[in-house]
């Protein structure tokens, strides 16, 4: 809790978050601000510029990746929505996506309440119309690819 990290410390984790083979020792001068002792004062690693560039290239690419994975198994996807979708009707009932909800539960030992299931459902329905559609199913993929690359980045 003192505002600083070892430099070392700094190098591996910007080297880390930035999956960049970069010499940050000999661009730590540009980058934050170091402490007499020798350490960087962490906080300062948000003001440059240069990093925060870096950063948000980093996370843009991350997310183009992921849409590319989900597009490119949107058939797949596509299988899945079809297999929920029982009654073939083009869009996942509510009905449909508790009985799947229930049936993963049982086959990997979880449990979900019926709260807990509709508000999944909701979250995805984006159009609030009782359904999913399969744009909603694919956009469900993507936010949660999005959420997983957020966490890491805050972590």
């Amino acid at each position: 809790n003192l505002g600083r990290i070892l430099l070392n410390d700094w190098c591996d984790i910007v080297t880390h978050v930035l999956e960049l083979q970069l010499p940050w020792r000999t661009l730590k001068s540009r980058l934050v601000d170091i402490d007499p002792d020798g350490s960087v004062l962490y906080e300062t690693t948000f003001r440059s510029q240069e990093l925060q560039c870096a950063l948000n290239s980093k996370l843009t690419s991350r997310r183009e990746s992921l849409c590319q994975a989900i597009y490119r198994n949107k058939d797949l996807l596509e299988t899945v929505f079809r297999a929920i979708d029982q009654d073939n009707s083009g869009v996942i009932s509510m009905k449909e996506f508790t009985d799947v909800c229930v049936f993963l539960g049982n086959h990997n030992g979880s449990t979900f309440d019926e709260k807990q299931i509709m508000d999944l459902a909701s979250s995805i329905d984006l159009d609030k119309n009782g359904v999913i559609d399969f744009n909603e199913f694919l956009e469900a993929f993507r936010i949660v690819g999005a959420d997983d690359i957020n966490r890491k980045r805050a972590s």
